[in-house]
Parts: C-alpha cells; structure tokens; sequence
C-alpha cells in the first residue's frame, strides 16, 4: 500500500521570480511519487532533490521507502526498519533486479543504496507499466522474507520533474 500526498502544483517553478527568497522546502506529488527539494540553509547554497515513495502496511504505518536521488549518477537509496537481517542486500524486483547493498542503520531505520551509473537501468525503471508494481525485499532476523510492493504510477512524471530542479 501506498501513501500519497495532494497535488501541490510542481515546486511553484512557474511563479515569478520577485525580491523574494526561494522556498527553503518545496513538494509536489506525482501519482504515488513523490518530488521534495530542500534547502540546508536559509536563502543560501545548494538545494539537495529528490524523489521518493513511502510504503506502508495494512495500518497505514510507513514500513519502508525508495527514493531516488539526484546527482552524477543518480542514487537510489532504500530505508527498511531496523530490525533486519543485513547480512543480504535489499532487492528491488525489476527483470533483472537490483541488488541494494545496506549502507548504514540509524535509530530511523537501515539504509541500502545504489549508484545507476548504468543509463540503461533508468531507462528500464522509466518504461515500466504504471500497473505493474515490483516489490521491495528484504530479511527480518529470523531469515524470513519481508516485501513491500512498489508502484511506478508517475515515476516517470517525477523523474522528469526532479531532472528540471536546479540546484
């Protein structure tokens, strides 16, 4: 299951530019996608992108979420719970598919990430069917496997939103 987020409007890019500082914090919704794009400092440096998707249970708890981020190459970066087994990668099941290595594991969850450095593999997320979902995999301690699906209703609509962001 999915949450989504109310259409804000893309990232008020269409507003003119008066005397005004930039949005320290912008959001826009793209099917079950969604655009964010922040500001670490006031008025001031780069703005770090990215596109995400929360998935959550049968509670609407938010179990996991893929997002990918912007940059040379793009990065997509998972965040599981934390009570897994790290031993085995996160997989996301694209034919063929991607195999996430666990980065790191906060108090907010365990992270897995992969750089696609690969043209091909973006070209093959962006082409797939709106209605057909993959899964995200993971193990739980005890070895058993836990998934979550994924949908790409509006992954390419916010793939092309994210590469118009300026930093």
């Amino acid at each position: 299951m999915t949450r989504t987020l109310p259409m804000l409007g893309f990232l008020l890019l269409a507003a003119p530019a008066l005397a005004q500082p930039a949005p320290e914090r912008t959001l826009a919704s793209f099917g079950d996608w969604v655009v964010r794009c922040e500001r670490a400092t006031a008025g001031a440096g780069p703005r770090t992108c990215e596109m995400a998707q929360t998935m959550a249970d049968q509670r609407q708890q938010p179990v996991a979420v893929v997002a990918l981020a912007r940059g040379t190459p793009l990065r997509l970066v998972v965040q599981v719970p934390v009570n897994i087994a790290v031993a085995e990668p996160v997989r996301l099941t694209v034919e063929p598919a991607l195999v996430l290595p666990f980065r790191s594991c906060t108090p907010q969850g365990c992270f897995a990430e992969l750089a696609l450095a690969d043209a091909a593999v973006v070209t093959r997320l962006r082409a797939r069917a709106a209605d057909a979902p993959a899964r995200l995999e993971w193990r739980d301690p005890s070895g058993a496997q836990q998934a979550v699906p994924v949908s790409f209703r509006g992954f390419s609509d916010a793939l092309d939103a994210l590469g118009r962001e300026a930093p």
